[in-house]
């Protein structure tokens, strides 16, 4: 169950990280190499790693890496 509800909180981070080009769950090394393979294709693309569950917490708590405007709570 608790590893269900962690694949369920990565996926989440993954998508709400991952942009319109799809590398911003990537770790920074791929997310270079993947989209300088989208602005110049070929027939070999490059694997993608994506980040793992640590470092896309950190990213998921960085308000400039999300489109959305952070609400502001009173309190």
């Amino acid at each position: 169950m608790i590893l269900a509800l962690k694949n369920a909180v990565q996926a989440a981070m993954v998508l709400a990280l991952s942009g319109t080009d799809g590398c911003g769950a990537l770790y920074p090394e791929s997310q270079k190499q993947n989209r300088a393979w989208l602005a110049n294709p070929t027939p070999e693309r490059r694997r993608q790693r994506m980040a793992d569950f640590n470092n896309l917490l950190q990213r998921i708590q960085r308000a400039e890496l999300l489109d959305a405007p952070v609400p502001k709570f009173v309190g």
